[in-house]
């Protein structure tokens, strides 16, 4: 199989092999969906017990731009800033009429509902945001195609078969349509969420929008979890793995210490040159659940001449700041009485930005680097232009690439969004040595560490995009029926194998 996904017909064999997974194995669907005539109408394949919610009550700590209502054999799933209502039928069942879903949740003006059997067998996923929602729910083997920039082990391991989802600004565009357009459901960011601009989300019959990056705190984002199981039928395990990370999240701090060191996220940026703090809210938020004290940029703001302050995210006050001190500040007569060298106005800036670093007992180094191999504390006395500092006393100069894939791409931007409490821990290895918490993402570059890869031969599961064959079966929520024979709608599926078949078929011939 792996030969054939690779080469010339790589593309539409994979747009072929995901039609045919999605065809329902008579053995797997008889634990996975209801037997043909089976359905009872009135019975609850949901039960009470086995179900999730979202309160919604604080937007730190809880989801509110998704929710949910149980019917007895499909589920509403709303989101908030898409403006979808996702109606989740039990397979086996028949879908939910028009009037039933209006007696649970009315449609609202101007929104769109969508319609999808349960559990997902071919989704796939544009964020990958959204992918450790899926390991931790053990529905990986499930996804067909990896994003191009995804660093999981698991998806590392897709892309060594040739399973990756093509990308989006470079990759092939018409392939990568036929790619979204074979899955079941697409996740995927809207276009701009914040400004209400969800169009590319609503235009696609399959797609649902994954918003868990958008909500107000980590652990709000981390009960997206709960979103993401209610299209696998896998709540019991979303329950337990968000408690579990609130658990961790809120246990990382000591409870015996007195001293909270300061510690400042720092880097130098470019396009336009500048040296930056960063004080958004959810890094305070992680200092905070870490055991420190995020260090507080209006003080150098009001007082060191060329600082700029805007929100950490357009528009939204609650987002935090950024604070920076741009080299062109610099540039005047006064410093240089003919025009200042690059050279001149990043030492005179970064001369500027010495209280900031001054003021830390760990510093978090955020400056871009393409190979986080290379950069080392030599680096960081380069960039920042000094090498007396309180965090190098200290020995405590940190980076987040701790942890990355075997291709330099850097965990942090994948997996913290469902495991904040690896954030959290991580920091708190580095700010309490003795606290007992685990090493995650960041590393210390005063004490010469290096990053951590993640590599394909960590993925122990069997990945149905190399291997072919069946993903592991998800068991219904509700009372299942002991198999009797063919699924329900057996021509609407014949016809679905036939189709991959046959295309399977004719690219096997071109190949002779």
């Amino acid at each position: 199989l792996k030969v054939f996904f690779q080469g010339t017909f790589a593309g539409p064999i994979q747009v072929a092999f995901m039609r045919l997974s999605a065809v329902c194995i008579v053995a797997t669907c008889a634990t996975e969906c209801i037997e043909a005539g089976a359905f009872k109408p009135g019975v609850s394949y949901f039960p009470e017990d086995k179900r999730v919610a979202f309160s919604g009550t604080d937007a730190h700590s809880s989801a509110t731009l998704v929710d949910v209502h149980y019917g007895s054999h499909f589920k509403v799933v709303t989101s908030k800033q898409s403006q979808e209502q996702y109606v989740l039928t039990q397979c086996g069942a028949p879908q939910a009429e028009v009037a039933e879903v209006d007696a649970l949740v009315p449609l609202a003006s101007n929104w769109t509902r969508k319609f999808f059997d349960i559990p997902l067998k071919t989704p796939l996923t544009t964020s990958t945001a959204a992918l450790t929602f899926l390991e931790t729910l053990g529905v990986e083997d499930r996804v067909l195609l990896a994003p191009l920039y995804a660093t999981g082990a698991c998806w590392q391991k897709a892309h060594t078969c040739n399973a990756s989802l093509e990308d989006g600004w470079s990759g092939n565009a018409t392939l990568r349509q036929s790619q979204l357009d074979a899955a079941d459901v697409v996740f995927m960011d809207c276009t701009s969420a914040r400004d209400g601009d969800c169009s590319n989300v609503v235009s696609r019959a399959n797609a649902v929008q994954y918003s868990g990056a958008n909500e107000g705190g980590l652990l709000a984002s981390a009960e997206h979890i709960k979103f993401f199981a209610l299209f696998f039928n896998k709540e019991i395990e979303a329950i337990s793995a968000f408690e579990d990370t609130v658990a961790h999240f809120n246990a990382a701090a000591p409870t015996a210490t007195s001293t909270k060191p300061v510690v400042a996220w720092v880097s130098y940026q470019q396009w336009p040159d500048r040296f930056v703090m960063a004080d958004a809210a959810y890094r305070r938020s992680i200092v905070q659940a870490a055991g420190g004290v995020a260090a507080d940029g209006s003080g150098f703001h009001q007082s060191v001449a060329g600082w700029t302050e805007v929100q950490a995210v357009a528009g939204v006050a609650s987002s935090g700041k950024t604070y920076s001190l741009a080299l062109s500040a610099f540039n005047n007569s006064e410093n240089c009485p003919s025009a200042c060298s690059s050279a001149q106005l990043k030492s005179l800036a970064a001369a500027a930005f010495q209280p900031v670093l001054q003021s830390a007992d760990v510093l978090i180094d955020e400056t871009y680097e393409p190979d986080p191999h290379n950069y080392n504390l030599d680096s960081f006395k380069a960039t920042f232009e000094t090498d007396d500092l309180k965090a190098l006393t200290k020995l405590s100069v940190l980076r987040i690439d701790g942890t990355i894939s075997a291709d330099n791409g850097l965990d942090w931007y994948e997996s913290r969004f469902a495991r904040p409490e690896w954030a959290v821990e991580g920091l708190a290895f580095h700010l309490f040595p003795d606290s007992g918490n685990g090493k995650r993402y960041f590393r210390n570059l005063a004490q010469n560490e290096t990053p951590v890869s993640i590599i394909p031969q960590m993925c122990s599961v069997n990945m149905v995009a190399c291997t072919g064959g069946d993903p592991v079966t998800i068991a219904m929520l509700g009372p299942a029926v002991a198999a009797a024979g063919p699924t329900a709608d057996d021509s609407s599926l014949a016809s679905e194998a036939r189709w991959a078949f046959f295309a399977l078929a004719a690219m096997f011939h071109a190949l002779l």
